[in-house]
């Protein structure tokens, strides 16, 4: 009962500070400190891809897939996702450089990502969707081998 009820303390405290302070520290992933978090939607937006890219980044993988969406979480069980997604290394750091928005799609534009070894960098983009009110990553899928 202790335990239940200092989780769930645990978790008011850390939604409610990351919904006040842009500035919330996440070990892996972090904001351009030129980038324009221009209103509430850029900054939910902000948010879940921080989250996500350091639950990718530490192996978190039960958070990471609550990103996914939801077709994509009905397409691919949870542990073939797991399996496929422990292949990527551990403990990059990932930085949000700009995004682009039409409707209800943003795709983070650039996004840089620096491996622990060395200070290799790689530039790469990061879709997401929203739906009802929330973000989701989009996982890059196919139904169909390769060689089609």
């Amino acid at each position: 009962m202790k335990q239940t009820l200092l989780a769930c303390i645990t978790v008011v405290v850390l939604f409610f500070s990351a919904c006040t302070d842009r500035n919330v520290h996440y070990q892996y992933a972090a904001l351009d400190q030129n980038l324009s978090l221009e209103d509430e939607n850029i900054e939910a937006l902000s948010r879940a891809f921080l989250e996500y890219w350091d639950a990718v980044s530490r192996h978190d993988f039960n958070l990471s897939y609550r990103y996914e969406l939801p077709y994509i979480r009905f397409l691919k069980p949870f542990e073939e996702y797991k399996a496929e997604s422990n292949v990527l290394l551990k403990h990059f750091h990932v930085t949000m450089k700009s995004y682009e928005c039409e409707d209800n799609g943003c795709r983070v534009v650039e996004v840089t990502r620096e491996f622990r070894v060395g200070k290799k960098r790689r530039l790469f983009r990061s879709k997401w969707i929203r739906l009802d009110g929330k973000w989701y990553h989009k996982y890059d899928f196919s139904l169909f081998p390769t060689a089609y």
